[in-house]
């Protein structure tokens, strides 16, 4: 129960990043599926190239993930979005 309680204040980052530390959290977030406090999810499709970008509930920033193709395989890379 407190580890739903508090992965509600989590965003997806933290949650991710939660997942990684030991078991424990990772069987947690596995088993329950706790909500990943977004606000938008947006996919655009190149003809190289995929990018989902992830906007945060929590502190409304935005994530970006991308995923195309290099000479060697694929590569996937994230970042925050720039707001320039």
């Amino acid at each position: 129960m407190v580890w739903e309680h508090i992965s509600w204040y989590l965003d997806f980052q933290s949650i991710l990043a939660l997942q990684k530390t030991c078991h424990g959290f990772r069987d947690f977030i596995e088993e329950q599926k706790p909500d990943l406090n977004l606000s938008s999810m947006d996919i655009f499709l190149f003809p190289r190239f995929a990018r989902l970008g992830l906007k945060s509930k929590i502190d409304k920033k935005t994530v970006i993930i991308e995923n195309g193709g290099t000479n060697t395989g694929c590569q996937v890379s994230s970042r925050p979005e720039n707001h320039n």
